[in-house]
């Protein structure tokens, strides 16, 4: 049997017997190992298979949220290394290695780093690797990150992954905030488009943030109140992949937004506050018509305006207010 060096490879990465191996593409055992270890693999255990195993076809084709979510998140917390990938977190997220390598059907080790500060898992695979530059993940990848090409409705799963690992969420008593952190100021440009896009408005501010000591130049795509609350809403609508601490600061930002408008008392002529939107209504004919619900005060008195001018009724009560 004729075999190239990918193909003979691939059939011990498969688990394929090296004694048979040598004997099919009559080639030495040794040879095949030194195949093996140039091309940054490990060896298995004489006899075996290799020592830890994971599902090598888990990024093949990005078709679940699960998968994508972990895209993104390898985008942000990931680290390749020739053929290994690392992923390397502080230990009060340890949980979400240990989701990782379940979802990918692993038993390779987490490992503590820093007095058990952190926690690690390093994954040496070739498969892995060409999978990983398909999806556009590189070496040093901090500025050459590129935005990955995945069906459009998976699309806020992959970012909110990277939400969790260069995201943050915050809330005080002035405001909330919710932002992504890059070296790729094309990368965070490509999420702000999707926000664009999918809401059909222009929000959202990117600026670079002041180079410290040797580390590159980065950049924050950030959104404030309201326009925090319509992104975090967004990305988490039916996720179930999620970092728990980052998860319970959206669920703050929420609360934050709602308690914030329900406190709300409308200064125009039927509107008032109803949970996150503005109601505008009108008493007509002795009874109170609902006229619709608005993302601000004044679509709302302006939507009054237009029913009491075209029923020509309480006009002059008419909101003076501009679009």
């Amino acid at each position: 049997m004729t075999m190239n060096k990918e193909q003979i490879i691939e059939q011990y990465l498969l688990g394929v017997n090296l004694g048979k191996l040598s004997e099919e593409c009559k080639i030495s055992k040794y040879k095949i190992r030194q195949m093996v270890e140039n091309d940054g693999l490990n060896l298995r255990k004489t006899g075996g298979r290799f020592k830890y195993s994971f599902d090598v076809s888990y990024f093949d084709n990005i078709d679940t949220e699960k998968k994508a979510y972990w895209l993104g998140f390898i985008y942000a917390e990931g680290n390749l290394y020739k053929n290994t990938l690392a992923i390397k977190l502080s230990s009060i997220d340890k949980e979400r290695l240990v989701s990782f390598l379940q979802d990918i059907k692993s038993n390779h080790p987490i490992k503590s780093v820093k007095d058990k500060m952190a926690y690690v898992i390093k994954i040496s695979s070739k498969s892995l690797r060409y999978q990983m530059n398909r999806l556009g993940i590189f070496p040093n990848k901090s500025s050459s990150i590129k935005f990955p090409d995945i069906d459009d409705s998976l699309v806020k799963h992959f970012i909110r992954g990277f939400l969790d690992g260069d995201g943050w969420i915050s809330c005080t008593i002035k405001r909330s905030m919710l932002g992504f952190s890059s070296c790729s100021y094309e990368f965070l440009w490509k999420i702000k488009i999707y926000f664009d896009t999918t809401f059909n408005r222009n929000f959202g501010s990117i600026f670079q943030r002041k180079k410290i000591g040797n580390h590159q130049d980065s950049f924050q795509l950030a959104y404030s109140n309201r326009d925090a609350e319509i992104i975090a809403s967004h990305i988490y609508e039916s996720g179930t992949e999620y970092l728990d601490r980052k998860y319970k600061k959206y669920m703050e930002l929420i609360d934050r937004n709602q308690s914030k408008l329900r406190k709300k008392v409308s200064k125009f002529n039927g509107v008032c506050p109803d949970g996150t939107k503005w109601k505008s209504y009108v008493q007509y004919k002795k009874a109170k018509v609902i006229l619709g619900f608005f993302n601000t005060e004044i679509e709302a008195a302006l939507r009054y305006n237009a029913f009491i001018i075209e029923h020509n009724i309480n006009i002059d009560k008419l909101n003076l207010c501009t679009n």
